[in-house]
């Protein structure tokens, strides 16, 4: 980014930092421009590891997010696909905690 480092008091991002190609490097670029102790808000989906609803959560997401989705908006199944896959993908809250902490946030 071109931003000045140590500058910035919170950042926050909404269901987007699956879709960035290097979310490690943006993670390290939010901690340069944030100031020292600033807040780091990210809201992102994750499906559950374990537990009686996660293969429920995961037909849920991987089936019919894509159909009912598609159908509704008028979109390409292909489309709401991209987006089950990449929460599918993302990591677990715990492992991504870590790469938050390795990016120099208090996690």
């Amino acid at each position: 980014l071109n931003l000045n480092s140590s500058i910035y008091d919170k950042i926050t991002i909404s269901f987007g930092i699956r879709n960035i190609p290097d979310i490690d490097g943006a993670l390290r670029e939010m901690r340069r421009v944030s100031k020292q102790g600033a807040v780091l808000g990210i809201l992102e989906f994750a499906l559950p590891e374990s537990g009686v609803l996660a293969p429920v959560a995961r037909a849920f997401v991987s089936v019919v997010v894509p159909v009912l989705g598609a159908v509704l908006s008028g979109a390409r199944f292909d489309e709401y696909a991209h987006l089950a896959r990449s929460i599918s993908e993302f990591p677990p809250p715990a492992r991504f905690r870590e790469r938050i902490a390795a990016a120099g946030f208090e996690a």
